[in-house]
Parts: C-alpha cells; sequence; structure tokens
C-alpha cells in the first residue's frame, strides 16, 4: 500500500512538472512576441525620423519574427486570427508609406 502511493504521488508530482514547463515555455514565447512587438515600434519610431535602410530591415525583420512566431500557433481563435490580421496590415502600410517616400524622391 506505501508503494502504491509512493507510486502515486510521484505520478502526481510529474504531472504537476509537466504543466509547469508547458506553461513555462507557453509564458518565454509571449515574452519573445512582446519583445519582437516592442523592438519593432522603436524601429518604426527611428525610421520615421532617420528615414534609414538599417531601421527598415529592423522594423521589417521584427515584423517576420512576430508572423513567425503566430505560424507555430495551434489554436485559431478570434484573438489570433484578427492579431495575425492587424500585423499584416501594419506590415503593408509599412511597405505602403515606403513605396511613398521612394516615390517622392522620384
Amino acid at each position: 500500500m506505501e508503494n502504491q502511493i509512493l507510486i502515486y504521488s510521484l505520478i502526481t508530482s510529474n504531472q504537476g512538472l509537466k504543466s509547469y514547463k508547458n506553461l513555462s515555455d507557453e509564458t518565454s514565447r509571449i515574452s519573445e512576441i512582446e519583445m519582437n512587438f516592442f523592438e519593432a515600434a522603436l524601429a518604426l519610431e527611428d525610421y520615421v525620423i532617420y528615414y534609414d535602410a538599417e531601421t527598415q530591415k529592423n522594423f521589417l525583420i521584427n515584423i517576420s519574427n512576430i508572423k513567425d512566431d503566430f505560424m507555430n500557433e495551434a489554436s485559431e481563435s478570434t484573438e489570433i486570427v484578427n492579431l495575425k490580421s492587424y500585423v499584416e496590415t501594419y506590415e503593408s502600410l509599412f511597405n505602403l508609406g515606403n513605396l511613398v517616400q521612394f516615390r517622392k524622391g522620384l
């Protein structure tokens, strides 16, 4: 009987550790997405001021990282679908702004 209790306790503990690991992995992933959003916002701010190729590249890299993070998303909740759409729109507007700036320079 004592062995059964010990085995049950170990199984329960192991399930708890697995749940903790899954939560930790998701928290890390969310933090990475937040950091990419933050860095994209900073790059966009710098780009609007300086219009240089390096900040343009940084912005597009961060947007690409965000999109890649969402490609790994298994759930297709309304919030995730909307967020993906907003990121696509954000990138499109950025590219449209670059096109307008390019044409002004011609």
